[in-house]
C-alpha cells in the first residue's frame, strides 16, 4: 500500500512539474529574446569558470555565434557550446523548485544566469566569445525547437537556425520546401530530416518524381541494361 500511495504521489509530481515546465518555458522564451546588459554575460561566464576551476577568460561578446565564429583568430581552435538548448532544463528545474523541490540554490543559480545570458559559446581556457541573446526564438507543445513558418531562432545581426519539432534544417526546407529537388531528398543522409524534406514537399508529388525519373531512365537506358536494372534480363527461349 505505501509503495502504491508513493507511486501515485510521484506520478502527480510528475505531472505538476511537467505542466509547470510547459508554462516557465513560454514564459522564458519570451525571456530569452530580451538582451542582458554586457556586465551580466560576462558575470554568467566567469560564474562558470570559477566554478570549474579555471581562471577568468577574457570575454568578448557578439551578435550571433556566426559573429563570434568570425571574431575567433582560429575558430577551429575553440570549443562550441550552445547553452540555448538547456532552456528546458532550466524551465524543468526552476518548476522543481517552485513545486517545493529541494535544490542546490548556489548551483541552480549559477546554471539559471548561465542559460540566461549565454546562449552560444566558442572557448578555450583563457579565451570566451560570447552570442547575445536571440531576437526570436519559437519551441512546439513538447518544448522542441520548431517554427514552421519561419527561422526558429534568429539573432540581432540575421543570422538565424531552422528547426522543425526539434529537427534541424536549412532555410530552404521552412520557407520554400517546393523548390527542392529530387536529389536533395533523395540523397538525403540524415533520415528525420529525409522524411521533413518529402513530407513538406508533398509525399504524392515525391513518389510522382520518383516514378518520372523512373520513365525518363527507361527511355535512355540501353535495352540490355534497362532489363538488368528493372527485374533482370529476359531468358532466351
Amino acid at each position: 500500500m505505501v509503495s502504491s500511495t508513493q507511486q501515485i504521489i510521484d506520478a502527480v509530481l510528475k505531472s505538476k512539474i511537467e505542466a509547470k515546465t510547459r508554462q516557465i518555458l513560454a514564459e522564458l522564451s519570451i525571456m530569452q529574446t530580451t538582451q542582458q546588459a554586457d556586465d551580466d554575460i560576462k558575470l554568467a561566464v566567469w560564474q562558470i569558470w570559477e566554478k570549474m576551476g579555471r581562471g577568468i577568460p577574457e570575454v568578448t561578446i557578439c551578435d550571433s555565434p556566426l559573429a563570434c565564429s568570425k571574431a575567433c583568430p582560429n575558430p577551429e581552435d575553440y570549443s562550441k557550446y550552445w547553452s540555448l538548448t538547456q532552456i528546458a532544463s532550466l524551465a524543468m528545474f526552476q518548476a522543481a523548485k517552485e513545486l517545493g523541490c529541494e535544490l542546490d540554490e548556489e548551483n541552480y543559480n549559477i546554471f539559471k544566469m548561465y542559460v540566461e545570458c549565454c546562449p552560444f559559446l566558442m572557448f578555450t581556457e583563457t579565451q570566451v566569445y560570447v552570442s547575445r541573446r536571440p531576437e526570436e526564438l519559437h519551441f512546439d507543445d513538447d518544448n522542441l525547437g520548431h517554427n514552421d513558418s519561419g527561422p526558429m531562432c534568429k539573432f540581432p545581426d540575421g543570422w538565424s537556425t531552422w528547426s522543425i519539432h526539434g529537427v534541424a534544417v536549412d532555410e530552404q526546407i521552412v520557407m520554400s520546401p517546393e523548390t527542392q529537388t529530387l536529389v536533395q531528398m533523395r540523397d538525403e543522409k540524415d533520415p528525420e530530416v529525409k522524411r521533413i524534406r518529402i513530407e513538406r514537399y508533398g509525399v504524392a508529388k515525391y513518389e510522382s518524381a520518383l516514378l518520372n525519373e523512373g520513365n525518363v531512365l527507361k527511355d535512355l537506358i540501353p535495352s540490355s541494361v534497362k532489363d538488368y536494372l528493372l527485374g533482370g534480363s529476359k531468358k532466351t527461349q
